[in-house]
């Protein structure tokens, strides 16, 4: 833990934040009775990166070339019966936080154990950062992509960069 600590104290520009467009970016949510029927579609719709956020709930990446045609599976694919598909491409953007204290900043306004046991690659959460609702996905050690609603997302860049020190 002092390791952790002491990073906090030293972070500096070795971290990168970059400002990403997300393709295509859809939320999937399965009626309670239905989320195993809404699981195997979301494995079978071919999206990039699949991110369960909750019980039945997933947002669905893909690249911009893709997004009309994984729009279009999920509308096929998923009746209304059994759950909803929202389409966020518009509405969300993407910050990857990267480098050397990249946890360390992260952990100046992220409520979560970024420690690697406790949030290892692969791991998707929803929390906030600086009251800014979140999704964040650790895709390497020193690595993090934030979702943020569009709305916020220059007020979360100008903390990112206060909090890297940048």
């Amino acid at each position: 833990m002092s390791d952790f600590l002491t990073a906090l104290d030293s972070v500096n520009t070795q971290v990168s934040i970059q400002a990403l467009n997300p393709g295509g970016l859809f939320q999937v949510a399965a009626w309670p009775d239905s989320v195993a029927s809404v699981a195997d579609i979301v494995d079978d719709a071919g999206a990039l990166s699949i991110m369960e956020i909750a019980p039945g709930r997933y947002l669905l990446e893909t690249d911009k070339e893709r997004q009309t045609e994984l729009h279009a599976t999920l509308q096929g694919q998923l009746p209304q019966t059994l759950g909803t598909v929202t389409d966020l491409s518009c509405a969300r953007t993407c910050f990857t936080v990267s480098g050397h204290g990249a946890a360390a900043v992260m952990a100046k306004g992220l409520p979560l154990d970024l420690h690697l046991e406790a949030f290892p690659v692969g791991k998707v959460l929803q929390s906030a950062i600086h009251e800014i609702a979140v999704v964040v996905r650790r895709t390497q050690a020193d690595q993090f992509d934030v979702f943020v609603y569009k709305s916020f997302a220059d007020s979360l860049l100008h903390w990112l960069h206060q909090a890297a020190g940048q």
